[in-house]
């Protein structure tokens, strides 16, 4: 029996080398930063809905001095459950001049391949490929003109309300923290959204819903299928998301 050809338009001929459209975004990720430091504003209290505030740090460009540059930009939202402290901290480590060049230089080095510690060279590589920018400060794409946002999602780091674990009411405060930041005089009301992990799930849902001015989102290494990815890793009760009826996905 002759197996059915899947529709041509499910079988796009394609560049591996990306391109054209590669080559424009390497060239756009090589250019000299615009702007030369970045202004960091700590607990951005963000109201939802029921009552309820959201809490975010928002990173914008910045002059020689540090000061925050006049204009909108368009605005990158990272929204966690790791805690927006935990991830600035990363941040911190990173751009300590000696020891955030170590790290980097260590983790793009080591390697293990081969061995039965291979799988640690997965988890160094994860630094090196440039997933610490992914989680936390981006200071290159705020200095190339843009805004980033990193909100703690209800329930954890400083965010007030009940964690809901991607389900229905964080759903809804993606959209709301997307039209928060479409109001604010910093953004251009063009928003994105990035993120690994569970901020690469949250991406995915709040895009699923197309908001006004969500024009993009990058995520990264989000789940296949949730509840055995998430909440029963391998048939276990997760330790990192609390026992429940796992999120709706619509």
């Amino acid at each position: 029996m002759t197996a059915v050809q899947p529709h041509p338009l499910l079988q796009p001929v394609r560049d591996p080398s990306g391109g054209d459209a590669a080559a424009a975004w390497a060239a756009i990720v090589r250019e000299e930063p615009r702007y030369p430091r970045v202004s960091v504003s700590a607990n951005v209290r963000i109201p939802m809905s029921d009552g309820t505030a959201l809490r975010a740090y928002v990173v914008r460009p910045a002059d020689a001095s540090g000061k925050a540059v006049t204009g909108s930009f368009p605005t990158v939202l990272n929204l966690t459950p790791y805690n927006k402290l935990l991830i600035k901290s990363i941040d911190t480590i990173l751009e300590t001049p000696v020891l955030g060049r170590a790290i980097r230089a260590f983790s793009s080095a080591f390697d293990l391949t081969g061995t039965r510690f291979d799988g640690i060279t997965e988890i160094t590589r994860v630094v090196a490929g440039g997933a610490a920018d992914l989680l936390s400060v981006n200071r290159h794409l705020v200095r190339s003109g843009y805004v980033q946002m990193i909100v703690d999602v209800r329930g954890t780091g400083s965010s007030s309300g009940t964690w809901d674990v991607l389900g229905t009411r964080e759903q809804l405060d993606s959209l709301e923290v997307i039209d928060w930041a479409r109001r604010q005089y910093w953004c251009n009301g063009s928003v994105g959204m990035a993120g690994i992990s569970y901020s690469a799930i949250n991406a995915l849902q709040a895009a699923a819903k197309q908001p006004a001015g969500l024009d993009a989102i990058f995520a990264v290494e989000g789940s296949v299928d949730i509840v055995r990815e998430i909440f029963a890793t391998g048939g276990a009760t997760s330790a990192f998301i609390r026992c429940g009826s796992p999120p709706s996905t619509h």
